[in-house]
């Protein structure tokens, strides 16, 4: 009975040296490294920025705002966290935005004129009393600021094309207003 009980556990433990061989981490070969593309390589010329500003805007007419907010630069993603832009943007309806022309790009930092259809929509606008055929929408102009940030643009603010001008007159008498541009 003691052979055949010495006899077992030499098998059982021979069993296990031989399970326990196959599966040493030391001896399997490394699982293959999962494949990332490559991440686009881009220029930070004009057309990349009308690209940019146009995906941003056809998020932007369908109130995506955490998308839109994904085009926003670092600092302004710092200074203004996600729920504070959502609250700001939640009020606005805009339709027809697109970009117009670029008005001037510099290493890191460039402008786009953009134009389309806003209107307000906060809560206290529904207290509004509108004659027959008003609206509250109204055509808007815009000048937005774009950096070039780790190979892309991103969105910093946009502006009133008279604020903008008072900041930038040195473009002021190179761009032409929007109507002439569309023509």
């Amino acid at each position: 009975m003691k052979t055949m009980h010495t006899a077992a556990l030499s098998l059982l433990l021979a069993a296990t040296l031989c399970v326990g061989s196959a599966c040493d981490p030391k001896e399997e070969a490394p699982p293959p490294a999962p494949v990332v593309p490559a991440a686009p390589v881009h220029a930070p010329t004009a057309e990349r920025l009308m690209v940019r500003a146009q995906e941003r805007w056809d998020k932007g007419v369908k109130s995506d705002w955490v998308a839109t907010y994904t085009f926003s630069a670092p600092e302004v993603k710092r200074e203004q966290p996600l729920a504070t832009y959502l609250a700001g943007m939640s009020i606005h309806k805009y339709e027809n935005m697109r970009p117009v022309e670029v008005l001037s790009v510099s290493a890191d930092k460039a402008y786009v004129r953009t134009a389309g259809l806003w209107t307000p929509i906060a809560p206290q606008v529904q207290r509004v009393k509108l004659e027959p055929g008003q609206s509250l929408t109204q055509d808007i102009e815009m000048i937005e600021t774009w950096r070039w940030v780790d190979g892309d643009w991103y969105f910093v603010r946009p502006q009133r094309d008279t604020d903008f001008y008072a900041e930038h007159p040195d473009l002021l008498k190179a761009t032409p207003p929007a109507e002439e541009v569309s023509k």
